[in-house]
């Protein structure tokens, strides 16, 4: 799987000092049986650190979002953001993740997605979270990076070239 798109979620649950990921995880395999837990990626609370999970590969299909497993990966912030706003630190990890991802497979920002996208009858990835700050803030590290003018076939080679460049200066 070459994914296209990337899909925001939220676990709907609060995050606890348990590993939310494994319980996640074992949920998914055990309770809906999956062979896998149904994302590619989870961000959660841990030792009062935000860290990212990984899930299935990135080049498996999901088990996130009908219709869309075979092209998009699938993200989750574990919490409820329905009922609360993101944390900062949260909001900047996955900030990063969705900018690192985005590079990585040329995904352009637009098919950045929210579940009910998908699904209009859930409110996934919740009411409070942060969806139009982080396409802005997607944006703004983009043109940062001085990669808003490329095609999408040199978007990736120009940025590491660019990345290896500036390594063989330093």
């Amino acid at each position: 799987m070459i994914p296209k798109y990337i899909i925001l979620h939220h676990s709907l649950t609060v995050d606890s000092k348990t590993k939310s990921a494994e319980a996640i995880k074992r949920y998914h395999i055990e309770t809906m049986g999956w062979k896998d837990i149904g994302y590619h990626h989870l961000i959660e609370l841990v030792d009062k650190e935000y860290k990212i999970f990984k899930g299935r590969e990135d080049n498996v299909a999901g088990a996130h979002t009908r219709g869309m497993n075979i092209n998009s990966l699938g993200i989750c912030c574990v919490g409820n953001y329905d009922k609360r706003f993101m944390d900062e630190d949260m909001f900047d990890l996955l900030a990063d993740l969705v900018f690192c991802l985005c590079l990585k497979y040329m995904i352009p920002i637009d098919n950045i997605r929210r579940h009910n996208d998908y699904a209009p009858y859930k409110t996934c990835p919740g009411k409070y979270f942060p969806f139009d700050k982080l396409i802005k803030t997607i944006y703004n590290k983009i043109v940062k990076a001085d990669l808003l003018d490329l095609d999408t076939n040199e978007f990736i080679i120009d940025f590491m070239s660019r990345k290896i460049n500036k390594i063989s200066q330093e």
